[in-house]
Formats: structure tokens, C-alpha cells, sequence
């Protein structure tokens, strides 16, 4: 076997969805799996919004999607009564739910799409040792037979879980502790009749009480058991569980005919640094922390989304190395925050103070109250949050006060109105936004990123503005056509116009001026958007000198 550009060591989700990213940019990739099958029990159960949008790109949400449940809202009750329901209907994505999918589901989709493509996940497969020097990693994995073999990679991505093998073998420490107190979960069918679109979380006295709909008939029953009440783990039952419902749950709530049952701790930890050398860390091998919020295995899957267009370019000898420095530099962050947030979330949950109580009675009533709190736990849960805009690769370019003051008397340049709504829009770093109400040809509305952005190019937006001169839009139509030249492997660029028309393969009519509203482009503007659907750089006018000076800063230093 010819030796891969990446070797991706452990076919989890994580593992799975950068064999998919790298096999789209045409990243010559191996992923090999100590165990012979894959997982059969449900475990991570939530596909998150901004998750899809990233599957969209290398297309696959919608087989995701046809398999799971669309889960629209998550009701939340304080001693029997509903106080909030957080839902998914409003939010701003093409994908507004959270997909209720099991991880087996999940895992046996990723891996047919793998193999449909002409991939192949290599079972009873394990890494053993690795060595780095400056142009590659020499691995030793071991067949289930007792084969030993040599394998050579450019570089290795550590996908293998909480027990990483590849995070040992590169001598990083997995800082952190076990969290007190023992969740348990249950599989079951429930005699209810609760609509199997919506999640409930129960709240009381007693502690908390999660479920989730999961497959066609059963219901994912989740449990924290504080501490001062459990000092041990208990063992695990149907009766257990049916204690805990009766405790904390609705009335009458009877659990039966149990899929899977298990107890399990968390542990709250996570790596010094993402990536050593030639190596990087993704998911449960870099981090590992409480299941609040759902977080975890979407968290992985965005990691190698953000890293594999960036290993790809490296590859392709497009970029200098301390591009892949960046991946570290965004998402250990992130990963950071996630880790104090479910940390302290988890503290509640296990708590059984009169302090937790009245904290938990007068959040609920407060956000019972006033719709925004709800908003905001759906804008977090759904990831659609996330930004960069303090990371390396984001930059903004704009003319300073005095040249703009002076040029714009001589009506050169955007008014104070269109200034504020640039200053308004989507920021570098951010998530790109979609919009409605685009066509090439009258009669036709598509999605913006149906029209470009749904592939792992950077694609260039060039925002023509509410009103401009057909000289100026001659030489917009120019800038884009010189950008579609350079490399259309690399880069793709559109110019988009406010109004009706015919346009050709590189124009697009912006019908009713949604995207223009969206990306704050009363006056012409000029957008990067990376292939992970992030802002890279903005710079209003559209200035291509301006791109060019940030693209030699960033990609070329």
C-alpha cells in the first residue's frame, strides 16, 4: 500500500468526518480503527446546526438529515410546571433544528459515503509507535494477525479517543480531573405521548432529568446523580432507572423494554497545545468533558473541518507552514471555554443545595419571562456562535477617518450610513451568512451558498452595492474575472448585484437585496469566506490590492 499524505488514526465520528473533508480536496488519506466493528450503542446523539452547514459543504447533511430525527425545541419544566421552551425553528441557518441521530447511525453513514467515494476503513488496524522528523512521520501499526508494518505519512491525526494512543506516543499531558458524581443513561421505550420532535429536561428537588427521542420508538433517559447521594456508583437496572423517573420526572412515567443501560463518570481535561510537529489532535483525543449542552462530538467533527483545508493547501505547496499553526491557535480556545462551561454547568446539575435550587428557579423564571435567554441557548447549543475574529487569519481593511472624510465630500467613497452598515455585518472571523432571493436568470431564487460557497474553495464575494455606475460595475465584473483565473482550485469568485437581470456563470442577481442587507453592503464590499464557511478577511471598498496584501500577509508569510 502506497503511504498516505494524512494517516488518521481512529474511525470514531471525528475520525470519519476528516477521512470525508480530506478525500473532498484530494488529500491522498488512510484511516485505520483498532476495534473490528463499529460502535452499536447510540452514545453522542445530537447533530448540531453549524455541524450540517459543514457537512453541506462536502455533501452529506442531507443524508444525515434523512436519517434522524429533526428535533425543533427542548422544553424545560421546574417541578412539574414548563417555564421555557428553547427553539431551533428561528435560527438563522439553512439547517434551523438539532438532528437527533445515534452515533452508530452517524458512524455507519459517514463510513458507506467513505467507501461509496473509494475509501476504505481498515479494522483491527492500530498504531503502536511513531516517530517524527522534518518531512514526514514513521508509524508502526500492528495487524490483527501480528503483522507489523511500516507506514510513512506527511502527517497523522490523532482521531483515536479519550485513551489516544498517538496524544502518548507525542508525550502530551491530558490535564484535568475526574468531575464528581455519576450519570446514568438509559435506552428505553416510555409510556408517553410526547411529541418526538421536541427534547424535555426535568428539574427539581431532586435533580435533573433529560430525554431525548432516539430511532423510531425509544427515548434516551439521562440522570446526574450528586455525589453526597451516590458516593458509589450504583448499579445499573431498569428499577434504578424508574426510581429516577418517579423522583424527577412527569407522572406515570413508566421506562420498559431497555435498549442499552450504562453508568458512567466524566472527566474534564484537555491537551497543552493541538498539535506537535507533524501530528494533531482532534475530539475525545485532545479534549474530553461533560456531556452538557451536547457538545462533544460536534466540537471534533468542526475541528477537522477547520483543519483539513488548511493540511490540504500545505499539501498542495499553496501556503507556508504557520498556516497549520492556526488550527491550535482557533480551536484550543474554543475548546477551552467549552471545557469551563460544561464544567460549571455540570456543578448545577449535580448540586443539590439550596443555593443550586433558588440559582436554577430564578434562571428558569427569567427566562420564562423574557424570550431573548431561550434565543441565546439555541445560538449556543446550535454553534452557530462560534467565531474567530481574534485568531490569526481574520483581518479587516478600511480607509482611515481623514482620507475617507476627504474622499467621500468628493463622493468617492460609501456615506456614513453605509459605513455603519458595513460596520454592522458579519466581521472577519465570523460565521458567513446565507441568504434567500439569488438567481443568475430571471425567475430563479437560490441560496447564496447554493450558488457558491457549498465546496471547500475560498471563495471571493464582491458585494456591487444598492446603487453603482455601469463603468464601476464593468470593473467589479473585471476583478472577479482576473480572481476566477488564478486558481480555480484554490479560489472562487462572484460578483453579486442588487436587482433583476441575466447574468452569466460569475454574476449573480441579489433579487431583493437580502444578501446585500446581510453582509451590511449598502456600498460596494469585497469578502473572503474560507472553506469552512468562515469570513477570512472584508475589506470595504472592494479593493483586490487589499485582498492581495492580506493574502501574502496570511497565506504567504
Amino acid at each position: 500500500m502506497s503511504d498516505p499524505q494524512v494517516l488518521i488514526v481512529g474511525a470514531g465520528p471525528v475520525g470519519l468526518t476528516a477521512a470525508l473533508a480530506l478525500q473532498s480536496l484530494g488529500v491522498g488519506c488512510r484511516i485505520i480503527e483498532k476495534n473490528a466493528q463499529r460502535v452499536t450503542e447510540s452514545r453522542a446523539l445530537g447533530i448540531q446546526a453549524r455541524t450540517l452547514e459543514m457537512f453541506e459543504r462536502v455533501g452529506m447533511a442531507e443524508r444525515l438529515l434523512a436519517a434522524g430525527i429533526i428535533g425543533n425545541a427542548v422544553r424545560i419544566f421546574l417541578d412539574g410546571e414548563e417555564k421555557v421552551r428553547v427553539g431551533f425553528e428561528q435560527l438563522d441557518t439553512p439547517y434551523p433544528c438539532l438532528l437527533v441521530l445515534a452515533q452508530s447511525e452517524t458512524e455507519r453513514l459517514l463510513g458507506e459515503e467513505f467507501h461509496e467515494r473509494g475509501g476504505q476503513v481498515e479494522r483491527l488496524v492500530e498504531l503502536t509507535t511513531l516517530v517524527q522528523d522534518e518531512s514526514g512521520v514513521t508509524c508502526t501499526l500492528r495487524h490483527a494477525d501480528g503483522r507489523q508494518e511500516t507506514c510513512r505519512a506527511d502527517y497523522v491525526l490523532a482521531c483515536d479517543g479519550a485513551h489516544s494512543t498517538v496524544r502518548k506516543q507525542v508525550g502530551l499531558a491530558f490535564a484535568g480531573e475526574p468531575l464528581p458524581g455519576t450519570f446514568v443513561l438509559a435506552d428505553v421505550l416510555l409510556d408517553c405521548d410526547w411529541p418526538r420532535d421536541e427534547g424535555r429536561v426535568y428539574a427539581g428537588k431532586r435533580g435533573f432529568l433529560f430525554n431525548l427521542p432516539v430511532g423510531a420508538k425509544h427515548w434516551r433517559v439521562i440522570a446526574p446523580l450528586p455525589p453526597d447521594e451516590y458516593p458509589a456508583p450504583p448499579e445499573i437496572s431498569l428499577s434504578l432507572v424508574q426510581q429516577l423517573c418517579d423522583e424527577r420526572g412527569p407522572p406515570g412515567l413508566r421506562p420498559h423494554d431497555p435498549a442499552w443501560l450504562s453508568v458512567f463518570h466524566i472527566s474534564s481535561r484537555i491537551v497543552e497545545r493541538f498539535r506537535v510537529g507533524r501530528v494533531f489532535l482532534a475530539g475525545d483525543a485532545a479534549h474530553i468533558h461533560s456531556p452538557a449542552g451536547g457538545q462533544g462530538m460536534n466540537t471534533g467533527m468542526q475541528e477537522v473541518f477547520n483543519l483539513a483545508w488548511k493540511l490540504a493547501m500545505r499539501l498542495r505547496g499553496q501556503v507556508s507552514d504557520a498556516l497549520l499553526e492556526t488550527y491550535d491557535a482557533e480551536r484550543r480556545p474554543h475548546a477551552q471555554s467549552l471545557l469551563l462551561t460544561t464544567h460549571r454547568a455540570t456543578q448545577v446539575m449535580m448540586s443539590t443545595s439550596s443555593a443550586a435550587s433558588w440559582l436554577k428557579q430564578s434562571v428558569l423564571a427569567v427566562a420564562g419571562t423574557f424570550d431573548l435567554l431561550p434565543e441565546k441557548i439555541a445560538g449556543q447549543i446550535s454553534d452557530l456562535k462560534i467565531n474567530y475574529r481574534h485568531g490569526p487569519l481574520s483581518a479587516e481593511e478600511s480607509i482611515d477617518l481623514g482620507k475617507w472624510l476627504q474622499a467621500y465630500l468628493g463622493s468617492q467613497q460609501p456615506g456614513p450610513q453605509s459605513r455603519l452598515a458595513f460596520s454592522l455585518g458579519p466581521h472577519a472571523g465570523d460565521r458567513a451568512p446565507d441568504a434567500e432571493g439569488l438567481s443568475r436568470t430571471p425567475g430563479e431564487h437560490h441560496r447564496l451558498f447554493d450558488c457558491c460557497g457549498n465546496n471547500l474553495r475560498h471563495q471571493v464575494l464582491i458585494f456591487a452595492g444598492e446603487s453603482t455606475t455601469h463603468a464601476r460595475l464593468a470593473q467589479l465584473d473585471q476583478t472577479v474575472r482576473d480572481l476566477n483565473a488564478r486558481d480555480p482550485q484554490l479560489l472562487q469568485a462572484a460578483l453579486i448585484r442588487c436587482g433583476l437581470g441575466q447574468a452569466d456563470d460569475q454574476t449573480l442577481f441579489d433579487t431583493q437585496c437580502l444578501a446585500h442587507t446581510r453582509y451590511g453592503a449598502r456600498y460596494e464590499c469585497l469578502y473572503l469566506i474560507r472553506p469552512d464557511g468562515h469570513i477570512a478577511f472584508r475589506t470595504q471598498p472592494a479593493d483586490l490590492a487589499a485582498l492581495d496584501r492580506y493574502w501574502t500577509r496570511v497565506y504567504r508569510a
